[in-house]
């Protein structure tokens, strides 16, 4: 019993070892490029459908799927239909594995765990290592089910196994609620429909046992996707409920039609994929494609429906739209001039955001911290498609000047980013000293002032705004001596002060001075800004 156990535990290992090197390095394979793929061959229900039976068949877990899915919508690149689309095909895509890992390729798997392992001693194929710890991966897969299966096969022998299996026969429900469970704690559908197909080739549970449990792995699956969607809202939320309404619809076709077919002796799901397969294994990883092509089946006629339905149901906020871009598209990258005009009014729109953040801290709402969040997703979001076009816009061949311009658009993005961030922190840090009157009448000395200069850095960073850079590089003197005074004029002036205000008072006065800093540095990214400065300089030799 001692080695029956070691072998299984340890197959257990493998295996799942295996999933997590298969599911991570597949991950980096689909890449800017694939998804920039994606997005322009899925303008039709049917190319959706292949993308997504393709991806599905590459990453083999919906999850991560739905949640690229997601980010593409963030970014533009899909409409929700196209998305819907995806999800689909992907669900039946994911079953490609199950069925191929049922098939008797023992020596192949040993081939390829052979190659794929000595590969990584050799430093040409580095290049290709991604690649390889995926095929690593699907051989340590192969090979712990192997190992699982001749540890399971003792135990079909054994009297409590046949008396357990005895009294569950008929408890089906318990066996689909199992599976949804062990799906749902595992994150991976196929890793519990494999084991249940091994456990029942090994004698440890029956057939229709097995295919409740995997049928329960697929609802599980959508458990999870809801729980990890909660956070989302709008477009991006209404795929992500597509996907838990996709194998919950699935299960209330499929799981009737079971219980016909058992109890009511209709041949349906089970007697197809036995005419499809003499080998068991083989008919239970069947069972699997169909439970999700009966899904497909159900929901591909009522794409457009489930679009306006999840539209109504999941509305997107206002600050949805704003995070997608206004004037960047795919089509401009062909212009690099073109291109780089039309980031510079896409960062200055993105600028236009940041005195949200200081608005949210002077009104300081009870929800502040959901505020700032919110308010920060649209940032971010914004500024995610922008430096994922800068990258692509890159990789063109361009001129020499037109390289400056890009390398400009660069160190303004990284500016921008970094000034949202110190904003956020510096609204968070206004709401934590909301009560404290002293405090108070800090921060809004501070905001109102840093207001007013972000609102400057927005009319600075239009065409011909060289008197507002100007302006703006005098706003931005030397603003450490100034934080300098209020924190001693502050910190000295009521000795009521708490220890924690103190500190509060301190992280706002350094905040400040940072913005201001990163302020200062945008500037000199401006185009434009050194030839103002040369000029300043020569005015004032010419004095």
């Amino acid at each position: 019993m001692l080695s029956i156990l070691s072998q299984g535990i340890g197959g257990l290992g493998i295996f799942f070892a295996g999933m997590y090197l298969l599911s991570e390095n597949l991950k980096k394979l689909t890449g800017r490029r694939f998804r920039q793929a994606v997005a322009a061959w899925t303008k039709s229900l049917w190319a959706g459908l292949f993308w997504g039976f393709s991806t599905g068949a590459v990453m083999q877990s919906t999850p991560a799927i739905t949640f690229i899915v997601v980010s593409m919508l963030g970014s533009g690149l899909l409409t929700v239909e196209s998305g819907l689309a995806i999800i689909i095909g992907c669900n039946i895509g994911t079953t490609l594995l199950v069925v191929i890992a049922t098939l008797n390729i023992h020596l192949f798997v040993l081939v390829m765990l052979g190659i794929a392992g000595l590969s990584f001693a050799s430093a040409r194929l580095a290049h290709a290592r991604t690649l390889l710890l995926a095929v690593f991966g699907i051989g340590l897969v192969f090979l712990g089910l192997e190992m699982l299966q001749d540890a399971a096969a003792p135990l079909a022998g054994e009297p409590w196994v046949r008396d357990l299996l005895a009294g569950a026969g008929t408890y089906y429900l318990v066996v689909f609620l199992v599976g949804a469970v062990l799906s749902f704690v595992t994150q991976s559908t196929n890793s519990v429909a494999l084991l249940a197909i091994t456990l029942a080739s090994a004698g440890v549970m029956s057939f229709d046992q097995c295919v409740m449990a995997i049928y329960g792995a697929n609802v599980g699956s959508s458990a999870l996707t809801y729980v990890l969607s909660a956070g989302l809202r709008g477009r991006q939320r209404q795929v992500a409920m597509y996907q838990v309404a996709f194998n919950f619809i699935a299960a209330l076709v499929m799981v009737p039609l079971f219980y016909v077919e058992v109890f009511g002796g209709v041949p349906l799901a089970i007697a197809l994929a036995r005419a499809l397969s003499s080998e068991p294994a083989l008919q239970l990883a069947y069972t699997h494609v169909i439970f999700n092509i009966g899904g497909a089946i159900v929901l591909t006629p009522f794409v457009g429906a489930a679009a306006r339905i999840l539209a109504r149901r999941y509305p997107p906020p206002p600050e949805e739209n704003e995070a997608r871009p206004q004037f960047i598209y795919e089509q401009a990258i062909q212009e690099p001039e073109t291109a780089l005009d039309l980031v510079s009014l896409e960062q200055q729109r993105l600028a236009g955001y940041l005195p949200r953040l200081l608005e949210i801290a002077r009104s300081t709402p009870r929800d502040l911290s959901a505020a700032v969040s919110r308010q920060r997703q649209t940032i971010d979001g914004l500024g995610a498609v922008i430096d994922e076009f800068l990258v692509h816009l890159g990789e063109q061949s361009l001129t020499h000047s037109a390289y400056e311009r890009l390398n400009q658009a660069i160190s303004i993005q990284r500016v921008l980013d970094g000034l949202s961030e110190t904003l956020v922190d510096l609204a968070r840090s206004v709401g934590d000293v909301a009560n404290s009157p002293t405090a108070h009448r800090l921060t809004d000395s501070v905001v109102e002032g840093l207001d007013a200069v972000l609102l400057t850095v927005v009319d600075a960073m239009g065409p011909d705004a060289e008197d507002d850079r100007m302006l703006l590089r005098r706003m931005t003197g030397d603003r450490g001596a100034l934080m300098r005074r209020l924190r001693e004029e502050y910190l000295a002036g009521d000795a009521n002060l708490t220890a924690a205000e103190k500190m509060a008072i301190l992280n706002i006065t350094n905040l400040t001075e940072r913005a201001s800093w990163l302020i200062s540095r945008l500037v000199e990214a401006l185009p434009g800004a050194a030839a103002g400065e040369a000029d300043t300089a020569a005015v004032g030799v010419q004095v």
